[in-house]
């Protein structure tokens, strides 16, 4: 069910499209609910294409296409549940957040990893048992897996895949996060034998959340809801720099 702040728990892989839409038109139509509603869905989710299309027909909702590795679609949701955000604020720190955050990974083999792209030199040691690669997304690099404990020592939030246990140890370090979070799902996007991912949140979610709404909102041109993007998350329609009266 959506939440009172209009910011839904999100789409389930195998939840039934019209029952999220159904839980998000009865709050709308409630005389205490918001009057707008935000469903978050991760980006290839099997019914995201029709959820979007049921959005597209309802001018109080509002659809965000959670994109990324596993962990950074799993601190986003985290955050937004977690901050007592409008729908139209839910929306604007959802696309705000991916500057503040930074994912890592430790795979038992890169043969298949396409981003970042393998050399020939990590592809070969890939096919030798017991290997162990180290990956920062953030900067497209393979790292030596020793480093890694060191890049992910520091977080406000620290969100982890399901724990391979054989490698684990090379990726976390021994000191916990302010706030550490397991997803039950496994980072099964590397397509390797054993895997594991960590996504940082670099600043509390109290702070970042105010400094993304900080940025000035403008009202749409059609349906006036306040927006920091250049389309209107809610109608559809691209926002223009004249006849917008801005909120600071």
């Amino acid at each position: 069910m959506p939440s009172t702040e209009g910011v839904s728990p999100g789409l389930a892989p195998d939840a039934p499209v019209e029952d999220v839409y159904t839980a998000a038109t009865e709050q709308l139509d409630s005389a205490d609910g918001a009057e707008h509603a935000l469903i978050l869905v991760a980006h290839g989710a099997r019914r995201a294409p029709e959820m979007a299309r049921a959005v597209a027909g309802h001018p109080g909702l509002a659809m965000v296409a959670l994109t990324g590795p596993v962990t950074a679609v799993g601190m986003t949701d985290h955050v937004l549940r977690h901050s007592d955000l409008s729908a139209t604020e839910g929306v604007d720190v959802a696309h705000g957040l991916k500057p503040f955050l930074r994912t890592y990974a430790v795979v038992s083999s890169a043969t298949r990893v396409e981003r970042p792209t393998p050399s020939l030199g990590t592809y070969l040691l890939s096919l030798l048992p017991w290997t162990r690669f180290g990956i920062d997304l953030h900067e497209g690099t393979f790292v030596k897996p020793a480093e890694l404990p060191r890049l992910v020592a520091e977080a406000a939030v620290r969100v982890t895949s399901t724990l391979d246990e054989r490698i684990a140890s090379d990726l976390l370090p021994t000191g916990p996060a302010a706030q550490e979070l397991s997803l039950e799902a496994p980072a099964s996007s590397w397509r390797a034998r054993h895997a594991v991912e960590c996504t940082l949140l670099l600043g509390t979610p109290d702070d970042l959340v105010s400094q993304i709404l900080s940025a000035p909102s403008r009202d749409c041109v059609n349906c006036h809801v306040p927006t920091r993007l250049t389309r209107c998350p809610f109608c559809g329609v691209r926002q223009t720099s004249a006849d917008r009266k801005a909120h600071v």
